[in-house]
């Protein structure tokens, strides 16, 4: 109206029911409310609609009436609520009461119609019982009792509860949403028969219940099936973590398996035994953020301790800083977010290369392996580490053969048909083996043919002889892959192979024999998106190639859609099963897996993707001009995929450089290998930036122990540096002779380092004789300093740069030649006392 966007509402009369007092409401008065809202909800659900914060807040009640009305507000509020940003005790106790379990982002379990169900089951019990379920002081406790602790019945505070309403609101407030009611269809029906024998004038109402409910849309999702030996190890480990007796498991098998699943089901026991479950993931198709796996699972970490009680916060604060004194900036490394928890911690002392390192992996090591306490256990679970980066697996390494004797559980899941021999996690099981380590292994085997039944029966509701034909026809196309059991499942369901007649599904064997089925898990992926519109594949395409979590505010700018439009796009993608929303997150949402991902990523062609990866870029770079922290990493990705060299080499360069400081030197080899082909590319394979790219690449080769390769990238950078520039070749000079040093080759790397300071100017001694005069003139001069020490600082003047390069040198030849020749170390260290008193340089 007048240029102007304007939302209508209807101005619903009535009072909140969360301003109703209790005590004035009779049995009937409440299912006659809760029967109101089973009606304005099915409405909703019907048309595939959900509340997701339902909470008595939401419900008004209208008493002007004739009869009582019931209407529900606030549909879709849930979407605007960062769950994370939820702290004081009021707002606690009106969202996380009434949230079901699935919701509070801990189980990783989808939310849908029956999580509504669950809201309104909390509701139900507080008006029959006049208390909720659950109360609890903090957020943590209060999640951890839906998820945990099995409620009171209603009647054990408000006896006049009849027992048939008591069963009703147990089945709706179930832990488990297939333990509860399916639709409120089903409720609807029981609320009505209560209501109708309660006219006929019964006494003592009492029906099965639930007879008349059953799902309108299947869900495929199942309880986990024929994992329970594999479950039972895996809840036996984080019971021995909780009591100190930490460790690490293995996990593995092949995509589509159901090790994500098996693991999932761990969180709700975690959770129940006091403890944290937290996690991180590597992916495919995305940048190499170093430790990126290890930085989730932190930061999900801070998010925890930063919802439980107060003094526990403190104490636990108290508890890390000391584990880490001053290093904090190494843990800051692995992620800034800790930074919420320990605050700004003391600037680091710089140190070598190999020396810097060293205290960081000793110092992550260290806060890693106490992240869990006896009042706090912590399980650690990095999924998909078949694309982790050499860094973490490093870190790792480490950190295993320390958690025997503490409260952290470390879970490594990984694809088998992804890693060979010489892959980087193989290599780490057989290093713990023969360091005399334990730890647990699970391999998560496909299901048989019974277990394929059994899925099938579940999702279907029908008894497993009646879906017998349909689930050998499955394991026979599948061998029993679970995610792509679903997939055909889904598949049948939708071309009407398997169809819902007289309240059952069925299928015939001609109608089997004659399906057109896809022919593995990608094409059936691909295959389930045919009734998606156009507009949104096209937006799940963008999604793809952004990465696993996608950022909506960065998917609206690439898809040119508006907010309305790219909300409506997700939502449709969450309709299918496509997408999930993360309820712990600030908004954005994500692939419900891998392989669907990657599907949506192959249909996308090449030059597309190209396109795709530079406007993704551009638009991180305009977001983010000064590129910090993780997005160089992920603007040196982007820029790579995109083609647009000049900048992939800018943000490579600068990407390698934080990984050094970030001590991840593995990637940052990767990095400074992309930024090196790239100037290969732009014809700039001669210059200064070849040079500095390939002296690094030596000195990371030689930090991780590839001799060869450090001495082939340092003979390559000393070849391209001018003649004149003697620092630059000494300088190169010198990584050469450490990387020989290292490599056990002591003279050669002595040869070199004299080779060197010849270069800048220094005058050594070649023959025994003048070694021997060398070392005398050495030794007067230094008794000279001790006799006369300000008559030495007059006469010299200051330092220079050369001066400070040759020091460093002289000091690696003193210990090159304590090990062959010690009149030459003994020459090399008076020499260096020497030039230091003389250049101040000592100070």
């Amino acid at each position: 109206w007048k240029g102007r966007d304007y939302v209508v509402l209807e101005n619903p009369a009535g009072e909140p029911l969360s301003r109703i007092r209790r005590a004035t409401l009779k049995i009937e008065d409440v299912v006659d409310i809760v029967h109101g809202v089973c009606r304005a909800l099915d409405a909703a659900h019907q048309h595939g609609i959900l509340h997701g914060l339902l909470n008595p807040e939401c419900v008004l009640l209208d008493a002007s009436a004739e009869d009582c009305v019931v209407k529900v507000r606030n549909f879709g509020a849930g979407l605007l609520l960062d769950l994370t940003t939820v702290r004081s005790a009021e707002e606690v106790r009106r969202v996380f009461t009434y949230l079901a379990p699935e919701q509070s982002g801990i189980l990783r379990r989808p939310a849908d119609a029956r999580s509504d169900i669950y809201s309104l089951g909390i509701v139900f019990y507080e008006l029959l019982a006049g208390v909720p379920p659950y109360e609890a002081k903090d957020v943590n406790e209060l999640i951890s009792e839906h998820i945990s602790r099995q409620p009171a019945p209603p009647s054990r505070s408000n006896p006049e509860v009849p027992e048939i309403l008591e069963r009703m609101v147990l089945k709706l407030i179930a832990k488990d949403p297939e333990d509860r009611y399916q639709t409120l269809g089903g409720l609807i029906a029981d609320l009505e028969e209560y209501e109708s024998r309660k006219r006929s004038g019964a006494e003592r109402i009492q029906f099965e219940i639930a007879q008349n409910d059953r799902q309108r849309k299947l869900s495929f999702q199942t309880r986990l099936i024929g994992r329970e030996a594999e479950l039972a190890k895996l809840q036996l480990a984080a019971e021995h973590a909780c009591r100190g007796e930490g460790g690490v498991c293995f996990i593995h098998g092949e995509p589509g398996i159901g090790k994500t699943r098996l693991i999932n089901e761990l969180r709700a026991d975690v959770h129940r035994l006091g403890g944290v479950f937290i996690g991180g993931k590597c992916y495919q198709y995305e940048s190499g953020t170093p430790f990126k796996a290890l930085s989730e699972a932190i930061e999900a970490y801070v998010e925890r301790v930063r919802r439980i009680s107060p003094a526990d916060r403190d104490r636990r604060v108290r508890e890390m800083k000391q584990s880490i004194g001053d290093l904090g900036g190494e843990v800051l490394k692995l992620t800034p977010k800790i930074r919420e928890l320990i605050g700004e911690p003391p600037s680091l002392a710089q140190l070598e290369p190999d020396k810097q390192r060293a205290r960081f992996l000793v110092t992550a090591v260290s806060f890693l392996a106490e992240l869990g306490t006896p009042e706090l256990p912590v399980v650690i679970f990095l999924e998909d580490l078949q694309w982790s980066d050499e860094g973490t697996v490093e870190l790792l390494d480490r950190l295993a053969p320390k958690l025997d004797e503490r409260a952290v559980l470390l879970i490594i899941s990984y694809r088998s048909n992804e890693v060979g021999p010489e892959h980087p996690l193989i290599r780490l099981k057989t290093r713990l083996e023969q360091a005399g380590v334990a730890f647990d292994e699970i391999g998560v085997r496909a299901f048989d043919s019974a277990e394929t039944e059994v899925m099938v029966s579940r999702i279907l509701g029908e008894r497993p002889e009646a879906v017998r034909l349909v689930a050998e026809f499955l394991h026979a196309r599948t061998r029993g892959n679970p995610f792509f059991n679903l997939e055909l499942l889904r598949t049948l369901v939708e071309e009407k192979v398997v169809q819902y007649q007289d309240g059952h599904y069925r299928c015939a064997a001609s109608e089997l024999e004659r399906a057109q089925l896809p022919e593995n898990i990608v094409e059936a992926v691909l295959r389930r998106i045919k009734d998606v519109p156009p507009e949104d594949i096209g937006v799940l395409s963008y999604a793809a190639v952004i990465g696993k979590q996608v950022d909506l505010g960065l998917l609206g700018r690439l898809s040119g859609r508006t907010p309305e439009e790219l909300l409506v796009s997700v939502e449709n993608g969450i309709q299918h099963q496509i997408l999930s929303r993360d309820p712990m997150s600030d908004g954005s949402v994500q692939f419900v897996h891998d392989r669907v991902r990657e599907a949506f990523y192959r249909r996308v062609d090449e030059n597309e993707v190209v396109r795709l990866h530079r406007r993704i870029a551009e638009a991180l770079e305009a977001e983010h001009p000064k590129a910090e922290g993780v997005v160089a990493y992920d603007l040196a990705y982007h820029y790579s995929k995109s083609r647009v060299d000049e900048k992939a080499f800018i943000y490579s360069r600068k990407a390698a450089e934080l990984a050094i400081l970030a001590s991840a030197h593995a990637l940052a080899i990767q990095l400074f290998d992309q930024a090196r082909e790239t100037l290969e590319r732009l014809g700039r394979g001669q210059g200064p930036d070849m040079i500095q790219v390939l002296e690094n690449l030596g000195e990371l080769y030689r930090l991780s122990g590839s001799f060869e390769e450090a001495l082939k990238s340092l003979r390559q950078c000393e070849a391209m540096i001018p003649q004149g520039d003697m620092q630059g070749r000494a300088q190169v000079l010198a990584k050469m002779a450490d990387a020989f040093f290292e490599r056990g080759e002591a003279a050669k790397a002595a040869i070199l380092i004299e080779r060197a300071l010849r270069r800048i100017g220094a005058s050594l001694p070649r023959t025994r004789f003048g070694l021997n005069l060398a070392i005398t003139r050495e030794f007067l001069k230094q008794l000279y300093h001790i006799v006369r020490p300000e008559w030495m600082c007059r006469r010299f003047p200051e330092a220079t740069v050369l001066d400070s390069i040759k020091v460093r040198l002289i000091s690696r030849l003193v210990y090159i030649h304590y090990f062959n020749d010690m009149d030459r170390s003994f020459h090399a260290f008076l020499s260096n006392l020497n030039l230091c008193e003389n250049r101040a340089i000592s100070k």
